[in-house]
């Protein structure tokens, strides 16, 4: 959490705000992903909408099954020229 930001409060209330029902609704219905709350925060009928496609784990990162990936691909695509065992 921000701890030492000029605009603490501005941050918070941001946050409050993309964190509602009515965004994280707006997540899953009108850009297509993933609502960052849980899927009990969001409404019955939008649970029961997109029941089939919920998962029911989230990979983490770092760490994880991921991160062997992850970093494959980023020394493979982004950094060719570095040895990732520098």
């Amino acid at each position: 959490m921000l701890s030492n930001g000029v605009n603490k409060e501005a941050a918070l209330k941001l946050a409050d705000f993309v964190l509602t029902e009515e965004i994280q609704s707006a997540v899953l219905t009108e850009l297509g992903g993933f609502p960052g709350v849980s899927r009990d925060h969001i409404s019955a009928d939008l649970r029961e909408k997109f029941k089939d496609i919920i998962p029911t784990s989230i990979p983490f990162f770092p760490g994880g099954d991921w991160e062997k990936a992850v970093n494959d691909g980023w020394y493979r695509a982004v950094a060719p020229n570095v040895d990732p065992n520098s």
